[in-house]
């Protein structure tokens, strides 16, 4: 099953689209992925992480702690989810360790 989050709160895209393979996808499976993404945009948005800058580092934090196509894996979603939830007993935190994964992926 694929799942993708967006990856830009404006837009609500991700890299590729929404869901890639939506024709394949059961109507429940769709609308299980628009739950995530749903849960995904109010979780940034929470963190303070609802801009562009905030997207690109949430972007390179998930590559380097899942991998490469993290966001076409939904047990890594819902990781990647999980993680978002925990972060709100310390937004600020979070946001500091997401910026520095983030600079250090960019070197």
């Amino acid at each position: 099953q694929t799942c993708a989050l967006p990856i830009s709160p404006q837009t609500g895209m991700s890299e590729s689209g929404v869901v890639q393979s939506a024709g394949s996808m059961r109507p429940s499976d769709t609308a299980g992925t628009e739950d995530l993404e749903s849960e995904y945009l109010d979780l940034v948005k929470r963190l303070g992480l609802n801009s562009e800058d905030g997207a690109r580092q949430l972007k390179a934090y998930a590559a380097a702690t899942f991998g490469r196509g993290w966001s076409k894996r939904e047990q890594d979603v819902r990781g990647f989810l999980a993680q978002l939830r925990t972060a709100l007993a310390n937004p600020a935190a979070f946001r500091e360790q997401v910026a520095a994964i983030a600079a250090d992926t960019a070197t």
